[in-house]
């Protein structure tokens, strides 16, 4: 993915493929996602901002400073698809367009975390405002 573009106030779909490279034949095949969690995470200084004031964050599961918002669509073929809510960008106040720093990590059945995507998160302004 590496940029990834919203407009303020929309829900936005985006969908992914996790790949990995396999370590003996050096050929990238997806990664199998069976069982593990996955995490979206979009924030405005990723060094100082803990999760909890991520403008973005969303995982397959819903627990601590994360709402559900992610799903894996094809297990053993490494696709999977999230949603940014329109709540996460509709009361931002910060001039846009903005960009914030995003990854998007793996926890795997042995526990191992992986960043499998990172880039810029762009907010947009919105034109229309018809509600």
């Amino acid at each position: 993915m590496g940029k990834l573009e919203v407009t303020k106030g929309d829900d936005t779909p985006f969908r992914g493929a996790a790949v990995e490279v396999n370590l003996v034949t050096g050929v990238e095949q997806p990664m199998d996602l069976t069982g593990t969690t996955l995490w979206f995470t979009a924030k405005r200084d990723p060094v100082a901002d803990a999760d909890a004031v991520a403008v973005v964050a969303i995982s397959t599961v819903a627990a601590g400073d994360y709402s559900l918002g992610m799903s894996i669509e094809d297990a053993v073929g490494g696709i999977f698809s999230f949603r940014i809510p329109a709540a996460a960008t509709t009361g931002l106040t910060d001039v846009l367009p903005l960009y914030l720093a995003y990854d998007c990590q793996v926890k795997r059945t042995t526990g191992k975390i992986e960043t499998i995507d990172s880039g810029d998160l762009i907010v947009v302004t919105q034109v229309t405002r018809a509600s």
